[in-house]
């Protein structure tokens, strides 16, 4: 029991320690976004392969030091519905953009956002002046499934930890 107790306490180690250094490499990259930019809807991002799946998000063109580059404005988490009534705001009450989107398939089977983020539409862009390709639209989101992946995984191994403890007293 004790093996398998200091085994635990070594995995649990290694993964908040994985989970630390991304979490750090994260907000750090998150951090040199510091340059704005006004930025414009000019064309869609396919998300997903499977056709009746497919999910296309706006992508904002954005100009920095002379050169043209593209943020694809990300969500938290997507919801899919078959009527428009079900969408509801893509705003909160005090006028943010919320982290839920929620799309509607057209005819074709494809989950757009043109009716959401009509070409033209305009947005701030927030970009690292040292490399314009690192940015993000309107808000910051946590991008990486892998690190929230981590973080729930350290959490398991640790409260098995706790409990190995305890039953081998």
């Amino acid at each position: 029991m004790k093996t398998l107790f200091l085994l635990f306490l070594i995995l649990s180690a290694i993964s908040a320690a994985l989970a630390l250094y991304l979490t750090i490499v994260q907000l750090r990259l998150d951090g040199k976004c510091t340059a704005k930019a006004k930025g414009t809807v000019r064309h869609y991002s396919r998300q997903g392969t499977d056709v009746p799946k497919m999910v296309y998000f706006p992508v904002f063109d954005f100009t920095a030091d002379g050169r043209e580059f593209g943020a694809a404005l990300a969500f938290a988490r997507i919801k899919l519905a078959d009527r428009p009534e079900k969408c509801g705001s893509l705003y909160t009450k005090s006028g943010k953009l919320k982290r839920t989107i929620t799309f509607v398939k057209n005819e074709d089977g494809i989950y757009r956002t043109e009716e959401r983020f009509p070409t033209g539409t305009e947005g701030d862009i927030f970009y690292d002046p040292n490399d314009p390709e690192h940015c993000y639209a309107i808000r910051k989101i946590w991008r990486h499934p892998f690190l929230t992946f981590q973080w729930i995984l350290t959490a398991f191994n640790l409260g098995l930890t706790v409990l190995l403890w305890f039953l081998s007293r």
